[in-house]
């Protein structure tokens, strides 16, 4: 009779499992490896800024009228880069235009990036990137009338920032 202790048992298990796994970790380079075909992929990225930066500081409007009427409304906003050494980065000589597909949709507007916004400018261009502004919750489609009341059921406290995070 074979005596059987509990080491000894570790030991054969243990063997016997490591003889086994050895053997299927061979079989593993026999087959050829393939990389996913990924050249129709596309993602949708949402980036949520929290209130850190908004879309006159990130979408700004290009054409000079529109330009200025931002300046005039949001003074603060254009006084924060004015400090810079060099031209603010707001001023529009600093921003990319931005070449829309719908321009049609906005006649007369141009828009721009912010130059820090670059690599985001230059997927737009190549089409590789969209912008979609005005995003939120609804309970049903509705639009805005022209004594500035809604069309629809809206969601309640629908322009409070802190509310729609939560």
């Amino acid at each position: 009779m074979v005596y059987i202790n509990r080491r000894r048992f570790l030991k054969t298990t243990a063997a016997i499992s490591m003889a086994s796994g050895t053997s299927a970790l061979a079989t593993l380079n026999r087959g050829k490896a393939y990389a996913a075909d990924v050249s129709g992929y596309k993602a949708l990225v949402c980036v949520f800024l929290k209130g850190g930066i908004d879309h006159a500081d990130t979408v700004l409007p290009y054409d000079q009228s529109s330009y200025d009427d931002l300046k005039a409304v949001r003074p603060n906003l254009f006084d924060a880069y004015a400090g810079a050494p060099q031209a603010s980065s707001r001023d529009r000589s600093e921003l990319l235009s931005l070449s829309l597909e719908n321009g049609g949709d906005f006649p007369g507007r141009q828009f721009a990036l912010p130059y820090s916004l670059e690599p985001l400018h230059s997927l737009f261009e190549a089409g590789d990137a969209a912008i979609i502004g005005s995003l939120g919750p609804l309970i049903e489609p509705t639009r805005r009338l022209p004594d500035d009341s809604y069309t629809g059921r809206l969601p309640k406290r629908l322009f409070s920032h802190n509310d729609q995070q939560s």
